[in-house]
């Protein structure tokens, strides 16, 4: 579905501020948003449609109120992309994504330290709570071999600070995820990423077929 047009983005944004915080009978939301009758059932009949808006029938009133479990979707229609700040966004991406590749550059040149130092970082490694969440729904993990649980447990340290610092979706678990506004959207399912976590038998599930391929 296309986006609307220009016009349509203030009528939007009046509806969803005007149901934010309830449902509303249409006589109510037509006082609240100002829109005209018209314009008013036509964005509703809209919205409904697309599963943005529910309705539901009280005695002789018709109330709508938003859908909660995609509130996220309402992005697309009430949020009008501004070129210079997509411009700055992709600009802020990339010096990040080099300051990151440079970080974990240093962090991966420490992995082949001499073996005097291998285990010590291991012992450091093992005892992150995150790692603990991981070797406890591992069975046996003590008889995997060595080299494998550490890259094991590698990868999940990155994985935990790509969930916290929101460069991974929770939802789809996509790497490819981009500021819009002052929110972090992933470009794959359109989720909006807050400070959901991944669960540790996710975060294994991925781990154990990345190093499949």
């Amino acid at each position: 579905m296309p986006r609307p047009k220009n016009a349509s983005y203030k009528s939007y944004r009046r509806i969803y501020d005007a149901l934010y915080d309830g449902p509303r009978y249409f006589e109510d939301l037509r006082k609240a948003t100002r829109l005209h009758r018209n314009t008013l059932a036509t964005r509703l009949k809209f919205l409904v449609k697309e599963g943005l808006v529910s309705k539901r029938r009280a005695k002789n009133k018709t109330f709508y109120e938003i859908s909660k479990q995609i509130r996220w979707k309402w992005l697309r229609y009430t949020w009008k992309p501004n070129p210079k700040e997509i411009r700055e966004t992709k600009a802020k991406i990339k010096e990040f994504a080099k300051n990151e590749l440079k970080r974990r550059k240093i962090f991966l040149e420490e992995l082949v330290q001499p073996v005097e130092n291998f285990h010590s970082k291991l012992d450091k490694l093992v005892k992150l709570s995150e790692s603990q969440e991981i070797l406890k729904i591992m069975p046996q993990w003590n008889e995997i071999p060595i080299l494998k649980l550490w890259g094991i447990l590698v990868l999940n340290k990155l994985l935990v600070e790509c969930n916290l610092e929101k460069l991974v979706c929770p939802n789809c678990y996509s790497f490819d995820v981009a500021e819009e506004g002052y929110e972090n959207v992933c470009r794959k399912c359109g989720f909006v990423i807050g400070d959901e976590i991944i669960p540790a038998e996710k975060r294994l599930e991925i781990i154990l077929n990345h190093l499949k391929t």
